[in-house]
């Protein structure tokens, strides 16, 4: 009877370790799934499940079945190689289970790697993900040798070497290393330690897109795409988009937009930036909600504008916070705007220092302030804001925020003008005509109207048609003045109407 017993026990504590086992399995296995699919929440979850599983039965490796173990390494191994990081509270357990029988697994020595050099308990450990690099390349892993080349080429615990890199990268090719052989395209591309050459960098980034890698097949694109070969750039770019990459569905997207090398199709264009949009590309929602603004692909629709937008500009994008404002100015909640402006502005976006400076001049969103608009018209007219240029030289000419003069007026109004600012080179035309901080001369003020009414400004319109009809600057002529009269009329300046 105490036999039956004792066979009976057994048979039920096997049969529980046997389903804590696959337990274990389903944990992992889901886990990997979510690897795979880049989820990193779910990557977290299910390895928490798992930890918590082993700690409530006092599991160590080597009551693990090797099967297990397998799986467990394939996760860590997935998760680390496509960049997710694991919480501080699980960091010494992997470590555990990673050096557990660790000799021949170049796998775990490359995540070992992995960890040690995004690892969260501390700041990065050099020494040791080097360590566990040199182990892994003597079993001639070829992750290992692409993270070597990497850590050389980044310059991250070692002195940033291009050659060394080049050495590494190359050592990693010939194991079939498609991100060596992208990072090799990427040296050619940009010259890195090396003459830059399209054709080299073609030459690498193929070997990897060939083989799937999304980055290389994007990466091709582009280059085909600035050498106009808009064929072969929307091959790659549709590549890479299939397989989810959200930097081919944004370049794919305007591809469709510009009609480069497709039929221009704004719907198609709007469905490609969605599916960036959602894998989070900043450039993509700002894209969209462009559209949505304007009704280009979509029906015109300025919440959904908004919603694009603020994705964007939560995402501290200095466009996406632009041009949310831009979207709460038109509506007139200035206070909304001024806010996105200053957002925008705060990063180092000129046409954001623009608006703030406008904003201030004329007190909305924020209390009138000349000194303040003048500084912020300042710092975009340094960077070459053309809007700014001419704005700041307004405020020269009428004094305000700054000591009043038609010198420095003109300066920024010429700035402004050579970039082909209308207003400016209309305003150009006024000094010169009036001999304001200038000597007067009719031949620059005709210069000047002419390139502003050729444009379609009708206050140049009309003082073009002054200028022919008094002779100044040009030959009189009754029929040129006519004509520019005309025009000026037909664009709304009444007084010109009076001419006729």
């Amino acid at each position: 009877m105490k036999a039956t017993i004792c066979v009976l026990l057994l048979l039920i504590s096997f049969t529980a370790k046997a389903q804590n086992q696959e337990r274990y399995k389903d944990f992992l296995n889901a886990a990997l799934a979510a690897a795979e699919k880049k989820d990193s929440v779910k990557v977290i979850l299910y390895l928490e499940y798992f930890s918590a599983a082993i700690d409530e039965d006092n599991i160590t490796p080597e009551k693990l079945e090797s099967s297990i173990l397998e799986i467990y390494s394939k996760v860590l191994y997935e998760a680390l190689f496509n960049g997710i990081s694991l919480p501080f509270k699980l960091e010494n357990k992997v470590i555990s289970f990673l050096e557990y029988e660790i000799d021949d697994k170049p796998e775990n020595m490359y995540s070992l790697a992995q960890i040690y050099y995004w690892g969260t308990s501390a700041l990065p450990n050099y020494t040791n993900v080097k360590y566990w690099l040199d182990r892994a390349i003597l079993l001639h892993h070829g992750e290992s040798m692409y993270f070597m080349g990497y850590l050389y080429f980044t310059g991250a615990g070692v002195t940033k070497d291009y050659s060394k890199a080049i050495e590494w990268f190359k050592k990693a090719d010939k194991q079939g290393n498609t991100n060596a052989q992208e990072y090799l395209g990427k040296i050619y591309e940009f010259g890195y330690g090396v003459n830059q050459s399209y054709e080299e960098a073609i030459k690498w980034y193929a070997k990897a897109a060939e083989k799937g890698n999304s980055f290389s097949q994007n990466s091709l694109g582009f280059i085909y795409q600035f050498t106009k070969d808009y064929v072969e750039a929307i091959k790659w770019y549709k590549k890479a988009a299939e397989q989810g990459s959200q930097f081919g569905q944004k370049n794919l997207g305007q591809m469709y937009e510009y009609g480069y090398g497709v039929l221009q199709d704004y719907k198609k264009a709007v469905n490609w930036y969605e599916k960036a949009a959602h894998q989070g590309n900043l450039e993509a929602r700002n894209k969209l909600g462009y559209m949505y603004s304007i009704g280009l692909g979509v029906e015109k629709n300025q919440e959904q504008a908004l919603i694009w937008f603020e994705k964007a500009a939560k995402l501290n994008s200095p466009n996406g916070q632009y041009n949310l404002a831009i979207i709460y100015h038109q509506l007139k909640d200035y206070d909304k705007a001024f806010y996105w402006y200053m957002k925008s502005a705060d990063i180092g976006y000129n046409d954001a220092m623009e608006k703030v400076g406008y904003m201030y001049s004329q007190g909305y969103g924020i209390e009138k302030n000349y000194e303040e608009a003048v500084k912020w018209f300042r710092k975009a007219a340094e960077q070459g804001n053309m809007h700014a240029c001419h704005n700041l030289g307004v405020m020269y000419e009428d004094g305000n925020g700054v000591t009043q003069s038609y010198i420095e007026a003109i300066r920024w109004y010429r700035k402004a003008a050579e970039q082909g600012h209308t207003v400016s080179q209309f305003h150009l035309g006024i000094v010169y005509d009036n001999g304001k901080g200038v000597t007067q001369n009719y031949i620059e003020a005709a210069k000047w109207y002419r390139v502003a009414a050729e444009k379609g400004y009708s206050k140049a319109q009309y003082n073009l048609g002054a200028m022919y009809f008094n002779g100044d600057g040009v030959r009189k002529d009754a029929k040129q003045a006519k004509y520019w009269y005309n025009k000026a009329c037909e664009n709304g300046y009444k007084e010109a109407c009076t001419k006729l």
